[in-house]
């Protein structure tokens, strides 16, 4: 019984320094400013894990050897390190960290965590909004994510930004942040209810993209006005022409009756002078 005690925790610590040991890979990756991509094929997941897999199968139920061999693993790992996160970044096995990746990891810089962040990062990536604003002035696309603190107007600064590109790529984070809460003013004084639905989607956080064309939208209003405006005035004008030939025709019309009816009296004044003279002669 106590031979099987024994034989158990050798085991036991054997699996957990085995581990440990191949753990080690994504801290000095994350070191170093890289992770390491998991979804990579499964050849090179058994590389990285390879020691582990052999040491399960062969030598794990074995009491002294295991020992024996977690402790060889951790020297031969000591001494090949570097070349192993050199072999891992020729294979494209490795990815550079984000600004943000590594700020976070810093905060607790282990192994484990080396593996979490990138996988939290990922998600919140996945989760975060993405501005395109084009303007006459300048145009950019930011993905970020609005933090709670914000959200409860306790920091206005609560802005955690994921990715810039265009005018905003050359930008400090904090000017990033002013442009971003600059949209929000914008589409929520706007007093347009599709800007303010915008902004209602754009505070959930959902994924979501959306192009702000504020500066355009504007200037095709006033086209817009412009061209009714002309039209309403061609509008008025033809309406005046067409007044105008009216009048004209009714001239014309009244015209020609008032001709018509003064040849009617001429040709009645006539024929009454012609019979009155023939009169005349009769009777002397």
């Amino acid at each position: 019984m106590e031979y099987l005690g024994y034989w158990l925790a050798t085991v036991i610590a054997s699996f957990i320094g085995e581990i440990a040991n191949d753990l080690r890979v994504f801290k000095d990756a994350a070191s170093a400013g890289y992770k390491i991509n998991l979804n990579q094929t499964t050849e090179g997941k058994n590389q990285i894990f390879s020691s582990y897999t052999n040491f399960m199968f062969f030598k794990m139920l074995l009491p002294l050897i295991n020992i024996i061999e977690v402790y060889k693993n951790i020297i031969v790992y000591n001494n090949n390190k570097e070349m192993l996160i050199e072999q891992l970044h020729a294979q494209d096995k490795l990815e550079v960290m984000s600004t943000n990746e590594r700020a976070e990891w810093l905060k607790k810089p282990t192994a484990l965590n080396a593996i979490i962040v990138p996988i939290r990062y990922k998600r919140r990536l996945e989760q975060a909004t993405t501005i395109k604003m084009v303007s006459d002035e300048k145009s950019w696309e930011m993905t970020f994510e609005l933090g709670d603190e914000l959200l409860n107007k306790a920091n206005k600064d609560d802005i955690t930004i994921f990715e810039a590109r265009g005018a905003a790529y050359g930008m400090s984070d904090d000017e990033r942040r002013k442009e971003i809460l600059n949209i929000l003013a914008s589409l929520s004084f706007s007093g347009d209810s599709k800007n303010f639905m915008m902004l209602l989607l754009i505070l959930k956080g959902r994924g979501n993209t959306f192009v702000v064309n504020l500066g355009k939208e504007e200037q095709q209003e006033e086209d817009n006005e412009r061209d009714n405006s002309t039209r309403g005035k061609i509008d008025e004008l033809k309406t005046i022409q067409d007044e105008l030939m009216n009048e004209s025709s009714l001239e014309e019309q009244e015209k020609e009756s008032d001709e018509q009816q003064i040849s009617g009296w001429q040709k009645t004044l006539n024929s009454k002078k012609i019979g009155s003279h023939y009169g005349t002669r009769k009777k002397r």
